[in-house]
């Protein structure tokens, strides 16, 4: 199951403290959409535009995209430091 953060970082973050074995894909309002693990550190806000979808399914984020590749178009990738 898919939750989804945005303008929430007490709920995100508290998402992220019970599920360190999941996966965060980080997408913004302008098409960019990166998945990391959840102990990553390289992101940081749901603020500022920035939305966070969180799975304990890294196929199933990946899917998530799929389904609207036109969304997330310019980049989508996986982070290169955690994965």
């Amino acid at each position: 199951m898919i939750s989804t953060f945005a303008d929430d970082d007490p709920a995100f973050f508290e998402w992220i403290k019970k599920n360190q074995d999941g996966y965060v894909l980080n997408t913004n309002k302008t098409t960019l959409a990166k998945i990391h693990r959840a102990t990553c550190k390289t992101f940081q806000t749901t603020e500022n535009s920035w939305t966070k979808h969180c799975s304990l399914d890294l196929k199933e984020l990946e899917d998530f995209v799929k389904k609207d590749p036109s969304k997330f178009l310019n980049a989508f990738g996986h982070c290169n430091i955690c994965m």
